[in-house]
C-alpha cells in the first residue's frame, strides 16, 4: 500500500482469493470504486479488506487494480460474475 500512496495511484477495486494448504481459489468476492479522488479509494480498500478479515478470518489474499490518477477519465465495465463461474480461466 506505500506504493499506492507514494504515487498517489487510484485502486479501482480488487478481487478476494481464498488461501489454503499452498492452494488458493477466487471467492468471487471484490469490491469497486468510482471516482478520481485516489486517497478515497485507498480508504475504501483498507475498509473493505479489514471488514472481510474480520468476517472471515485470516486465509484470505487480495489483489487490487490501480490506475495513476490520469487513467481515471477512462470508461470501465464491471464483468457478469453469473457468466464467469461457468468457465475455467488459465
Amino acid at each position: 500500500m506505500a506504493s499506492v500512496k507514494k504515487h498517489k495511484l487510484l485502486i479501482l477495486g480488487g478481487d478476494v482469493y481464498h488461501f489454503r494448504k499452498g492452494n488458493v481459489s477466487w471467492t468471487y468476492d471484490g469490491w469497486s470504486y468510482q471516482g478520481d479522488d485516489w486517497m478515497a479509494s485507498v480508504q475504501k480498500s483498507l475498509r473493505y479488506i479489514k471488514g472481510y478479515h474480520e468476517l472471515n478470518g485470516p486465509h484470505y489474499l487480495y489483489s487490487l487494480v490501480i490506475a495513476s490518477p490520469m487513467m481515471a477519465s477512462l470508461c470501465f465495465s464491471k464483468h457478469d460474475e453469473l457468466s464467469r463461474r461457468d468457465k475455467v480461466w488459465f
